[in-house]
């Protein structure tokens, strides 16, 4: 798994598992296959394709789109789309938007 401290600049089409304790300027998109584990902040919208997981501990400024599994444990300033996939929401959690599951 790779860390990044950093800022990822632009849109990021994720083809290996990451953890982001920085911040990403554009949409996430985690690959079929792949892992996210977002510590950091999103400054668009997280896309998670079947397959795929991401673990939200950190902030994510637009919307959720979910095919594989999100586990949430951190903050959505938009809404969540997660029909048909794993969604899972602590307690702590809290979206700000719709949450569709």
């Amino acid at each position: 798994m790779r860390l990044e401290y950093g800022t990822l600049i632009g849109d990021q089409h994720l083809t290996d598992d990451l953890a982001l304790y920085g911040v990403a300027s554009g949409n996430l998109i985690v690959g079929a296959g792949r892992e996210l584990y977002l510590y950091g902040v999103c400054c668009a919208n997280l896309t998670v394709e079947s397959g795929a997981s991401a673990t939200v501990l950190g902030t994510v400024a637009g919307d959720i789109v979910n095919h594989g599994t999100v586990i949430l444990h951190g903050l959505v300033q938009g809404s969540v789309h997660s029909q048909g996939a794993r969604f899972e929401k602590s307690p702590a959690a809290v979206i700000s938007g719709t949450c569709e599951t």
